[in-house]
């Protein structure tokens, strides 16, 4: 028999899952549950991963309109503001709130033909209040409930015991309470909780008064004379309930926090302020009871029971100690309720973190100003007329940094004047305008990690520092010191974009196979010649103007890009060193002398070697000399100067154009200053003298053994 030629047809009713949909389904045909199952899911067991194909059969089966069964589908939401979320029951959640493989449900319910509830999927949903026992998600004989794996009937376990006869448990007052409190958070019709309890204890203390609804959200449907309640009760006010995920976040992170001992509350030393909620492991029936049951008792005894909780999580971690609030909390739980999960709004769920921020305030903690958007007298005037999102909305589609730090700015610039005079409208449209004035400042400067990625390497494996130099970008100072870490960290997009072209300018562009053979990349020539004295700057100003040839096989090319011969670099390399040496006049050890003039002549300059110590005897060198206490010997510097000079009137010009002008300067240089250094050379030498004479005057003779005899330890003077 063909799957879409069932000879009966079962409708969906409100509130019913799409694994009780088929349960039921398969029992008015006699069908094998599990057989059915496998036929609609296609091998997708949850249905909450089906794709719209299968929901597309299991429509065809019931004769219906997809969209009729858009009630138990999870599908995207299409929000920006909220990662991930899905719709469930008319309502926005984070899948990772939701059970999957793994069933709960009601034995009561499921034994007197009710039906199997979506709201059941729900984690914190833990209690059913028609009975008022737990919910279970294993069978007496402790096999989980499983979506697909069953008995011969729909409603039984694999043990044979039908779902109706599982053992339950009475559910506690804490439990009971945070279920009432999810049904009028979705709304009493959307969960198809009994029309009795929809309004029984309808609210929580404040501030958790406004997060629930004290009416269904059908409304019209309803005869408030059959609920047979007091006349006074009616009509109730309907107040504004606060985002599902919000709500269920609250939830979440109390449970957590209440239920995690010190024990096993770790160490953390960083912030972590991005948190959305749980990572997606969801725990059995038992846990998420315990968590609900704690979570309860600090919701309703607020603000004081959030506070003695504050009071225990804080100091845990001992080593951090508690100078800021960032040591205080120093474990995972006490960041949560320094950071609790982000909002909606983008924001640390306010209710939590400004109660936090008060008992903080009362150990004498100091603060930091809140977000803007969040204490604004004009973001309050305007939360109905003109919110975030629709400026972002008008101006580029999305909530970004750059949107969000110029609303603030704005923000901050209208509280400070007088608007009292603006209508909504108008406010509306001066808060637009100022934005979008800072955005244009914004997206025509740049941070240097764009120039990093522009300018250096797409992989930004180099920093874009080196290009920060007055011969090459200089950062500048914009009206809007938000946009920035540091005042004048910023440079103008327009002069990047230019250094690009001079860039691409610069080099010329081959084939791969056409790169000249003493060519090698630029980052692996800049790891050995690249210094202090030369640096990343200097070779790019050289690679600009021209003075290092370069190549690149890349249309637009970055440094990384580019092929440069090593030799060049290492000339204009040791000119920067020269220059350096003489400017300072600098007296260098005979080593170091002896690498310059062999890089400047070659195997020559051995002769120089020779010469060397001659010339200094003789004073036409001027030297300096320290005493190695160690060896006890007389070290000699010479200065670089007068040694580059006699090397180039014994070998000529070295053939570095840097080099050969600097040593060309010196010729016409003056030689006043030589006696000045043979005079402090002769002071250092009686000095070293004296030294050697008092050091001879007590010499200290150790014991040694010779053919058998022994020689006593003594002192003799010379």
């Amino acid at each position: 028999m063909p799957l879409r030629a069932l000879p009966l047809i079962v409708q969906p009713l409100v509130g019913e899952s799409a694994v009780g949909l088929v349960m039921r389904l398969a029992d008015v045909n006699g069908l094998s549950y599990p057989w059915l199952f496998e036929r609609i899911a296609g091998g997708r067991h949850n249905p909450d991963k089906w794709g719209d194909e299968r929901w597309q059969m299991l429509a065809e089966i019931l004769l219906l309109d997809i969209s009729e069964l858009d009630g138990m589908r999870r599908r995207p939401t299409g929000d920006r503001r909220i990662r991930n979320a899905v719709t469930f029951l008319g309502n926005a959640v984070r899948p990772t709130y939701l059970t999957f493989d793994r069933m709960r449900l009601c034995p009561h319910c499921v034994a007197e033909g009710g039906v199997m509830r979506e709201a059941w999927k729900l984690a914190h949903w833990t209690a059913c209040l028609e009975h008022e026992t737990y919910l279970v998600d294993a069978c007496d004989c402790g096999r989980p409930l499983h979506i697909i794996r069953r008995g011969l009937w729909p409603d039984e376990c694999v043990c044979g015991k039908p779902f109706g006869e599982i053992v339950t448990t009475t559910a506690s007052k804490q439990a009971l309470v945070a279920t009432r409190w999810l049904v009028q958070l979705f709304g009493p019709h959307h969960t198809a909780t009994a029309p009795r309890l929809w309004l029984d204890g309808r609210q929580l203390g404040p501030p958790f008064n406004g997060l629930s609804r004290t009416i269904a959200p059908c409304v019209a449907r309803i005869d408030a004379d059959d609920l047979d309640l007091p006349v006074f009760e009616l009509p109730l006010p309907e107040t504004e309930a606060m985002h599902t995920i919000d709500a269920l976040g609250i939830l979440e992170l109390i449970g957590r926090v209440a239920t995690t001992p010190a024990t096993d509350d770790r160490a953390r030393p960083g912030r972590n302020p991005n948190l959305t909620g749980r990572d997606g492991v969801v725990e059995p029936v038992a846990q998420s009871i315990a968590l609900v049951e704690a979570a309860m008792p600090v919701i309703t005894g607020w603000p004081g029971s959030w506070h003695q909780l504050a009071a225990e999580v804080a100091g845990r971690n001992g080593l951090a100690g508690d100078d800021t609030p960032a040591d205080l909390f120093a474990t995972d739980m006490g960041r949560l309720m320094l950071d609790p999960y982000l909002g909606v709004d983008g924001y640390p769920i306010t209710v939590l973190s400004d109660e936090t921020r008060r008992w903080l305030e009362t150990r004498g903690y100091r603060m930091r100003p809140r977000a803007v958007a969040r204490s604004s007298d004009v973001a309050k005037r305007l939360l109905g007329v003109l919110p975030l999102k629709d400026i972002a909305k008008r101006l580029r589609g999305r909530i970004g940094p750059g949107v969000r730090r110029s609303y603030h700015q704005a923000l901050k610039e209208l509280d400070r004047a007088d608007i009292s005079h603006l209508t909504d409208e108008q406010l509306a449209e001066a808060l637009l305008a100022r934005v979008q004035q800072l955005l244009k400042a914004v997206e025509g400067h740049v941070s240097v990690n764009v120039i990093a990625e522009t300018l250096c390497s797409r992989e930004r494996r180099t920093g874009g520092a080196v290009w920060v130099d007055p011969r090459l970008l200089r950062p500048v100072t914009i009206e809007i010191t938000a946009h920035a870490r540091y005042k004048g960290d910023v440079f103008v997009m327009a002069e990047v974009m230019a250094m690009r072209e001079r860039l691409a300018g610069a080099a010329r562009r081959v084939r791969r196979n056409a790169v000249p053979d003493n060519f090698e990349k630029y980052g692996d020539v800049t790891q050995g010649t690249v210094s202090t004295l030369y640096t990343a700057s200097d070779l790019i100003v050289d690679i600009l103007s021209g003075k290092v040839p370069s190549v690149t096989t890349a249309a637009k090319p970055t440094l990384a890009d580019l092929w440069i011969p090593r030799h060049a670099v290492e000339r204009l390399a040791l000119a920067a060193r020269v220059r350096a040496a003489v400017t300072a006049d600098r007296f260098m050890t005979a080593s170091s002398i002896t690498d310059i003039t062999n890089r400047l002549w070659g195997a020559r300059h051995r002769e120089f070697t020779k010469l060397m110590r001659r010339l200094r005897d003789t004073h036409v060198l001027r030297f300096e000399e320290t005493l190695d206490e160690r060896h006890d010997k007389v070290r000699y510097s010479m200065a670089v100067t007068d040694c580059l000079r006699e090397a180039e009137a014994m070998f000529g010009p070295s053939g570095i154009d840097g080099v050969d002008t600097v040593i060309g300067e010196l010729k016409g240089c003056s030689s006043a200053k030589r006696p000045e250094h043979r005079t402090r050379s002769r002071a250092a030498i009686r000095n070293v003298e004296k030294v050697k004479k008092v050091r001879r005057e007590v010499v200290p003779i150790r014991t040694v053994a010779h053919d058998g005899k022994t020689i006593k330890s003594g002192q003799i003077t010379p």
